[in-house]
């Protein structure tokens, strides 16, 4: 994958982003957000997005490109939406993570946020199956390890894993993951501001296989990180309307 960089007009507060993020909430919300995979009116958005996304989501079975493009680019209109507009930081994120999730088909889509006590991208909420459990043990560490989730958190590279058995990777897949995790093809996807990582989304595919993501696609999930970092970036700016305590 190529090296992804990202600038911000003002320089965010980094420290405020990490606590926001560890809102006694956070995990209501990521329920809430569980529930909206089978209830999909839940999610917050305007009526115009929810309709876009909701027909969308009547094509979804065929998993056809289209379809998924479809869904995405719903869910991307959504977020634009939120962004133009007050919103609450982890309902945008929370749709954000639906979308990726429902959109690509995956098993699982994780949000991680760096704990700056621990120095580790930690599991924040996310969607999907086994995902209380990936919650409590999904904890990267941030270090000079040789593995797959260090080579794309230190080039700032989204990287995706087409099987981690194979021969070529299998030695680069930390033990962490091979202990906690069973999902077999997974992307990584690093959120970075000022050169300096903050989080990252996880998603993956339970079994390994034809996972190859279509360019339109990729470009299209890697949107719904910008925007994600555009609405972190906006916090030391007060445009977002914070989840309350």
């Amino acid at each position: 994958m190529p090296l992804q960089r990202f600038s911000v007009s003002a320089r965010p507060v980094l420290r405020q982003v990490f606590v926001f993020l560890r809102v006694a909430d956070i995990h209501q919300h990521a329920q809430h957000a569980r529930a909206a995979h089978d209830n999909p009116a839940v999610h917050s958005g305007s009526c115009e997005s929810e309709n876009l996304r909701a027909s969308a989501i009547t094509n979804v079975q065929s998993c056809g490109e289209g379809d998924r493009g479809a869904l995405l680019a719903a869910g991307i209109h959504e977020v634009t939406q939120m962004l133009n507009g007050e919103y609450a930081l982890n309902d945008l994120l929370r749709v954000i993570v639906d979308t990726m999730y429902r959109g690509m088909g995956f098993s699982q889509v994780l949000l991680c946020t760096r704990d700056t006590r621990t120095n580790q991208l930690r599991a924040r909420f996310g969607m999907g199956s086994q995902t209380d459990a990936l919650l409590k043990c999904f904890k990267v560490p941030l270090g000079h390890e040789k593995d797959v989730f260090q080579l794309a958190l230190n080039k700032n590279a989204d990287v995706f894993i087409s099987n981690t058995q194979s021969d070529s990777v299998a030695n680069r897949i930390p033990l962490w993951y091979r202990q906690n995790v069973s999902a077999q093809a997974f992307l990584l996807m690093p959120l970075a501001m000022n050169e300096r990582i903050i989080g990252m989304f996880y998603a993956a595919h339970d079994q390994a296989g034809e996972h190859a993501i279509e360019p339109q696609l990729l470009q299209m999930l890697k949107t719904l990180r910008n925007q994600a970092l555009n609405a972190l970036s906006k916090i030391a700016t007060a445009k977002a309307v914070p989840v309350n305590n």
